[in-house]
């Protein structure tokens, strides 16, 4: 464990800060014939509903469900997490 940075658990109830990058529908252009994708960056903060894995042992991802404080539900994989936000 590096003492500089210490280590937390995310698990139910954590409230988290993530930032990802949303890609818009539909395809922004056809130019030069290779698709192009725009998107927007997107942080959201919230609290950590369900947290679900693609494998029970070793999983490869893990995606986060987190509910914002507006009520929306956004799912997330763990690696976009940034902070996690510590209780007063």
């Amino acid at each position: 464990m590096n003492k500089d940075k210490p280590e937390y658990n995310i698990v139910k109830g954590t409230r988290v800060k993530a930032r990802f990058l949303k890609a818009n529908n539909p395809l922004s252009s056809l130019a030069g014939m290779q698709p192009k994708v725009g998107c927007q960056q997107v942080e959201i903060e919230g609290r950590v509903e369900h947290i679900r894995g693609d494998a029970p042992v070793n999983p490869t991802s893990i995606g986060l469900w987190i509910r914002t404080d507006d009520g929306q539900e956004h799912i997330v994989d763990s690696k976009y997490v940034y902070e996690i936000v510590l209780p007063n």
